[in-house]
């Protein structure tokens, strides 16, 4: 097996981050795969194709050094393994403020940075069903800034037709693992 050239796909809640990267997995199926998330929430079916557990498996995750990064944000633990897919390139879906751990963990680290205005994002989350006003308003309310390290940021506006936007990441994603 050959080291992956990792990409952290990031963006606010609601900006398309998963469905994105799946669309991607399956258009590119063979060079492309999705570093599997750990979460403290259960699996949704139809979801984003999760690991789901608890917190105290979680933390012992975290102890036995099982997770390459790992971040905590809206009241749940969020994880991705050492272990990658075997594939050229690994997506892995990361909170931005995790981008410091994770270009530590995989050198060469590249990120795609998926942005969408905030009605459209409120309207995403609402559609979920999952998120509470609380929640919301927690996700909504931060801001597009972040620190970008440094690393190769690439931006993709998932705001209008979902074919373009697909079409611009793949070939972003084509760009940075040089195919």
């Amino acid at each position: 097996m050959t080291t992956p050239k990792v990409i952290a796909v990031v963006g606010l809640s609601g900006a398309g981050v998963s469905t994105l990267m799946q669309a991607a997995a399956e258009r590119m199926q063979g060079r492309v795969a999705l570093a599997r998330r750990i979460i403290t929430r259960p699996a949704e079916p139809g979801g984003e194709n999760i690991i789901s557990t608890e917190e105290r498996a979680f933390t012992a995750l975290q102890k036995s050094g099982v997770l390459a990064v790992s971040w905590y944000a809206y009241g749940m633990s969020y994880g991705i393994p050492k272990k990658l897919p075997d594939a050229p390139v690994v997506l892995a879906n990361m909170s931005r403020l995790a981008l410091p751990e994770a270009s530590a963990a995989f050198p060469g680290l590249s990120v795609i940075h998926v942005t969408a205005p905030e009605p459209l994002r409120i309207a995403r989350l609402t559609a979920h069903g999952r998120t509470n006003p609380k929640e919301m308003a927690a996700r909504i309310g931060r801001g597009p800034d972040f620190d970008r390290l440094g690393l190769p940021v690439h931006d993709i506006d998932n705001s209008g037709d979902f074919e373009t936007a697909l079409a611009k990441f793949c070939a972003t994603i084509e760009r940075i693992a040089g195919t």
